[in-house]
């Protein structure tokens, strides 16, 4: 049985003290020496001062004319926000210096620990040194050092022949996927920052970088000015390219990131990002500049002059300006040369190397429960077209909507969308469209499993032409009645964990008004048009009487009173019939003939068992996204013409998962009056050992056999790295763009969110 627990409280003569220093003592066991000099406490010992310093051990002797405390076995010192656990240490308190040894752990005000083998500590300026220290940063990253100083006061670490990394480490061994191995770091707290001289990067223990000076935020910050890791490779149009990206941070709010491009055959390009954040916005501009090529006749079609981009855009909300909720919209995008960013494979968070269409406008959307407004000014800008035929000007564009009832009878909707436009140089065109639709509730004829549902829609159209092609001039005033019928009969089969459900559908309509001429319409009839309440546009309406009629089929299988679907699978197609043909109907629809073609589709999704991979700890590891369940999924979209004999489209995309392996095809094919397509999309990933992941996509125009592109890739990710070695083939030809191959191997260190890519360009040799 454990002894009493004796509680002596030392005062005046008999107290443990130094100064204004009182200390409280606790123990199991106290043991009196040298006429009290010399005092033991054994059994959870544990001594208290008045400034709220503790410590704790098995035993602590104290000498009171040495004015010094020794601690053995489980010892602890506390302070206000420092924590020293260690084997032994002795603390003498005139000195305030405390001398730890054996499995040594500092805690600091950040809850950054730091291992060493001994430690001499000097509470009075807050420096203690020590030697092999291992630190544990609160982010998860790692630094070692065969010696290490922690000066408190001024908030400096210094350390010699170090190695830092953001990487897992496990314990007593050390092989990061990456680390910085420097002859010195430096750790300055009040400036939040770490930096390391003479530092090479490994990749493993291999090294693949140097840098006489790099500096990264710490682990109690986000951000912090300093160079970002930079990014080597080569464009095939351009040649070898250094990115050294600098960021800046202005404010809490925004920050400011300069990358110059360094080309080394060619004129060199300056990029700069800015971002802001709003309490109900965020700002985000990018921006660069270039003198052009330096050798205009290295390749053919090479343009002159110089370069230059800039994006801008807005997204914000704000209360209460027409309704009670409102989005606005601000985009300003402008390139001075049509392939500037796909040349210099310039892509960021706003936009993408192959945009074509360049958008300047501002937008708002006002909106409540049941009513939306919204407008828009603004040019837009078709890369690919030729001078002043490539601007299209709102001047504005808007549109107004409103949801009601009627009678309790009709879900009622409102909508009006008027446009100024300007386009192809000296075409005008302004117009105000107006659309009432009403829907009855659906009726059911219980004694045959009928449901019936009326529909009524008024379209007023209001067109003023200037110079626009194939378009009546001056003012144009039409009014469309539409009357429908939608009738089906459906048929349901139900079981504790599955339904069926076969639906024959009948729809009727007729629409009032002269038909308006869209024939060249790229409109491609699908399963949804055969029931539409307008088949054509809303400036063209399709009119006269006509007939959708089809069949749909459903059927779904869950497990656990529907708790998880098993598969699923559904079907559908359809016609229309005409009472004559019309001519201004679109001819890829096949809406022209008085027997349209067949649309239909067909999906079916399985799924299986849920991947051991999902797990917790490989939440930060993007790819195993696609591995997350084993699934099968099938989409089929097909056009057959009416006589049943050809098919017209078929656009299949199938993907499956399966363990470690996925795959997926998307073919699409145009015949006839449709077009003349077809190609396929195929792409096969496998999820190999340790993060491995190999991914291989191909495109091919099936029509002219021959590939448009090829792509090959190998990736490693884990918590703290992405690697890939890819080679892609590219055969696309234009103005300062040729097809090309490239291999480039990419590292992507996760904490600095940037690339650091070797040049194997001469690989492709």
């Amino acid at each position: 049985m454990r002894s009493l627990l004796l509680i002596l409280v030392f005062i005046f003569s008999n107290k443990l003290s130094y100064a204004n220093e009182v200390y409280e003592l606790e123990a199991e066991r106290v043991l009196y020496k040298n006429n009290n000099n010399l005092i033991i406490a054994e059994g959870n010992a544990s001594a208290n001062n008045n400034l709220g310093e503790k410590i704790f051990a098995d035993k602590i002797i104290y000498h009171k004319k040495k004015l010094t405390i020794h601690t053995f076995g489980n010892s602890k010192f506390l302070e206000k926000d420092t924590t020293i656990n260690a084997d032994n240490f002795s603390y003498n308190l005139k000195t305030k210096v405390i001398t730890a040894d054996k499995n040594v752990l500092f805690i600091d005000a950040d809850k950054n620990k730091f291992y060493f083998d001994n430690l001499k500590y000097n509470q009075k300026n807050g420096y203690g040194d020590g030697k092999n220290l291992r630190a544990y940063f609160l982010d998860g990253s790692y630094l070692d050092s065969f010696y290490g100083e922690i000066d408190k006061k001024n908030g400096v670490i210094n350390l010699k022949n170090s190695r830092y990394t953001t990487c897992s480490i496990k314990k007593n061994e050390f092989c990061p996927s990456w680390s910085l191995k420097s002859k010195k770091t430096t750790h300055l707290k009040q400036q939040k920052k770490i930096i390391h001289k003479n530092a090479f990067l490994k990749i493993k223990n291999i090294p693949v970088f140097y840098t006489p000076y790099i500096s990264h935020p710490d682990p109690s910050v986000k951000r912090q000015r300093g160079f970002l890791p930079p990014t080597i490779k080569t464009l095939s149009n351009i040649g070898r390219t250094i990115n050294m990206p600098y960021f800046i941070p202005i404010g809490e709010d925004k920050d400011i990131t300069l990358t110059p491009v360094l080309y080394l055959n060619e004129n060199s390009l300056i990029k700069t990002s800015f971002r802001q954040a709003y309490k109900n916005a965020f700002l985000n501009v990018e921006s660069g500049y270039s003198q052009g090529y330096k050798n205009l006749n290295k390749t053919k079609n090479r343009t002159k002059g110089s370069r230059n981009y800039i994006f801008v855009d807005y997204k914000g909300n704000k209360k209460n300006i027409l309704f009670e909720n409102n989005n606005i919209n601000f985009k300003l995008q402008r390139v001075s040369q049509s392939n500037f960013l796909r040349t210099n494979r310039i892509n960021t968070k706003i936009f993408q190397e192959d945009i074509r269409s360049l958008e300047n406008f501002i937008e708002i959307e006002s909106f409540n429960q049941n009513t939306f407004f919204k407008f828009k000014t603004g040019i837009y800008e078709n890369l690919d077209l030729p001078g002043s035929n490539k601007y299209t000007y709102y001047y504005p564009d808007g549109s107004f909507s409103k949801n009601f009832k009627i009678l309790n009878k009709y879900n009622t909707n409102f909508r009006s969308y008027f446009s100024n436009l300007k386009f192809s140089s000296d075409q005008k065109q302004s117009k105000i469209n107006n659309n009432l639709s009403l829907d009855s509730n659906q009726k059911i004829l219980r004694n045959f499993g009928l449901i019936s549902q009326y529909k009524f829609n008024v379209i007023n159209n209001n067109i003023y032409n200037d110079n626009v092609t194939n378009l009546k001039e001056k003012s144009n005033i039409d009014n469309y009645f539409t009357f429908a019928l939608d009738t089906k009969l459906p048929l349901a089969k139900i079981n504790r964990n599955s339904y069926q459900i076969l639906s024959p559908r009948i729809f009727l309509k007729y629409t009032t008004g002269k038909m308006n001429n869209i024939n060249e319409q790229d409109k491609i009839l699908n399963f949804s048009d055969i029931f539409s309440m307008n088949r054509g546009t809303s400036d063209a309406p399709e009119t006269g009487l006509s007939l959708g009629h089809g069949i749909d089929y459903t059927i779904r299988k869950s497990s656990g009173n529907f708790k998880r679907n098993l598969y699923s699978a559904s079907f559908g197609i359809g016609q229309v019939f005409r009472d004559n043909s019309e001519e201004k109907l679109p001819v890829k629809s096949s809406l022209n003939q008085k027997y349209s073609e067949f649309a239909g589709y067909f999906k079916y999704n399985l799924n299986g068992k849920e991947n051991i991979l999902n797990t917790e700890k490989n939440n930060k590891i993007k790819f195993l996204d696609d591995f997350k369940q084993n699934k099968i999924s099938a989409s089929y979209d097909f056009n057959l013409d009416n006589n049943l004999k050809q098919i017209n489209k078929n656009y299949i995309d199938l993907y499956g998962s399966y363990e470690n392996f996925f795959t997926s095809l998307k073919y699409l094919e145009k015949n006839n009056n449709i077009g003349s397509d077809r190609s396929g999309i195929l792409t096969f990933k496998k999820l190999m050992l340790k993060n491995y992941f190999l991914k291989i996509e191909s495109k091919k125009n099936l029509k002219t056999n021959q590939y448009e592109y090829n792509q090959i890739g190998l990736n490693f990710e884990n918590d703290c790295i992405v690697t890939s070695l890819a080679f892609s083939e590219n055969f696309y030809f234009d103005k300062d763009v040729s097809s090309s191959k490239s291999l480039i191997f990419s590292i992507v260190l996760k904490p600095f969110s940037d690339n650091i890519a070797p040049d194997l360009s001469n690989f492709i040799n």
